[in-house]
Formats: structure tokens, sequence, C-alpha cells
């Protein structure tokens, strides 16, 4: 199955210890093969990709993906593959100017259904296709409702225009769906992360929880009082009978839009 969580923080030299204090919730065992991983961070404020192409068997976690970095937001994937070889530019997460963004689930089921997302794409966001999946066309739906309130390059943005640029990807893409003669529900799970905030979209079977940090007792920098995070991942999972950290994830609304804005506070809308 895939995997995908996302993280934001106030001190990228915390970020591992933050990681470890999830426990096993970020670990899955995989009852088939994946096909590669990859994350995607932020280093001097440029957003950076890590690709892993390739097949993962048995027990995977994803904390050990982001080991040694160091950054305030990431972004991490688990492929199982739906469409497209196996391959860097089928590789999520994807990349757009400043943001890194992520899916799982299957969004088409046709080639006309590809082809309809791709058309109604506008052009600077074609231009930025590299792959051939369903998720990268229907990731970038986002995007294009972003651009109509002319904010696609910066990293702080109202958290309104967030929610709605959220809720109105899930109406275009559900409306092109259909006039491509779709029957099947689109699985539209999906995460961006811009560098400063991060948005979530839950129109999937996946559950979306949340995880909250404020401080981080017997770190390398002590007591870390004034350490913030938020984390965002699907279908997370439960810690071991026998993990020490038994983190509190909350389990977020389905059919819900979920912004985490540069003040790490968790905004939610049901649409």
């Amino acid at each position: 199955m895939s995997r995908l969580f996302a993280y934001l923080g106030n001190d990228p030299v915390l970020l591992c210890e933050a990681l470890d204090r999830c426990g096993n919730s970020l670990c899955c065992e995989l009852g088939e093969a994946a096909q590669g991983w990859g994350v995607g961070y932020y280093h001097d404020e440029r957003a950076l990709v890590h690709k892993r192409p390739g097949a993962i068997e048995g027990h995977c976690d994803l904390r050990e993906l982001c080991a040694e970095l160091q950054s305030m937001a990431l972004i991490a994937h688990l492929r199982q593959a739906v469409q497209g070889a196996v391959s860097p530019e089928n590789t999520q997460p994807f990349r757009f100017r400043n943001w890194l963004f992520a899916h799982i689930g299957q969004v088409t089921h046709s080639a006309d259904a590809n082809q309809a997302l791709h058309e109604r794409l506008p052009n600077f966001l074609q231009h930025n296709i590299n792959g051939v999946t369903d998720s990268e066309l229907a990731l970038h739906f986002f995007f294009a409702s972003l651009r109509d309130y002319g904010r696609v390059d910066r990293e702080i943005l109202p958290v309104q225009q967030l929610l709605d640029a959220g809720t109105r990807t899930v109406r275009a893409l559900k409306s092109t769906l259909e006039d491509a003669s779709q029957r099947q529900t689109p699985q539209l799970d999906m995460l961006f992360c811009s560098g400063r905030m991060l948005v979530a979209i839950n129109h999937g079977p996946a559950r979306l929880f949340n995880l909250r940090f404020e401080g981080l007792e017997n770190s390398v920098r002590g007591a870390a009082e004034g350490f913030r995070a938020q984390l965002l991942a699907f279908d997370a999972g439960s810690p071991g009978e026998h993990d020490e950290a038994k983190p509190q994830w909350r389990e977020l609304p389905a059919n819900s839009i979920v912004v985490i804005d540069e003040n790490f506070e968790l905004h939610v809308e049901v649409s």
C-alpha cells in the first residue's frame, strides 16, 4: 500500500528526533512489494527531492527515509504503483516551483480520463508534468485553483484561500472525470507543502491523522520548550505494544480540507 506523511517544524535540527518520537506510527508491513520511495525537503529555503524507484518488500519505516535530514518541512511517500513505469519521473513527491506534493490512491481508470485531466490544466502546468501518472495530473489541479488568487509563488498564503483552493480542486477533478464518462469515484488523498505551510485534501478512503508537538523533552537541545511541529499522515499506524513513544495521533474528519499555517495552527474544513 502507499504511505504518505508531511512534517512542518520550527527547528530543522530536531526533525529526526521528532520523527523518532512517533514510534511505530510511521512504519508498515508491506503485503506486496512497493515500487519505490521519495522524500521532498527544504534546504536554504529551496525545495529538493530525493527519489529511489525500485522494489521494496517486507517492513518499511518511513522515518528511515528522512534519517540525518535537517529541514523545517518535508513530505515522504512510499509508492504502490497504479500507473506508469518504475522510474524517477513517476516517483513522488513531485515539485512545482517551491511546492512539494504527493498523492495516494487511484484517480483515473482509462487513458481517456488521463487525457481529459491533462487538457483541463493550463499550459504552464502542463509543461511541469514529467511522468505519466494520474497522481501527477490530479495534483496539479490544486495549482490551477490557487492561480485564480494569483498566489502560486508565495510560501505563506491566507488560510481561507488554501481551504477554498482545496475544495475547488476536488470539484474540478470530479467534474472533469464525469465529463470523461468515468463512473468510478476518484481517490483524492493529497498533501502539499510550501515550505512554510501544509495543505491536505482527504477525499478518499485513507484516514488522515494529525500529531502536534509543543516542546520536546530530553532532546539534543535539552528541554527544547520552544519547539513546535505538526505532522499530517494518511493511515498512520498504532504504536507497538512495547513502544515507549505513544504519540497521540488525532484522526481528522473525512471529506475535509486541512491547512497547517505558518504559526503551526490547524484549520479543518469539511467539504
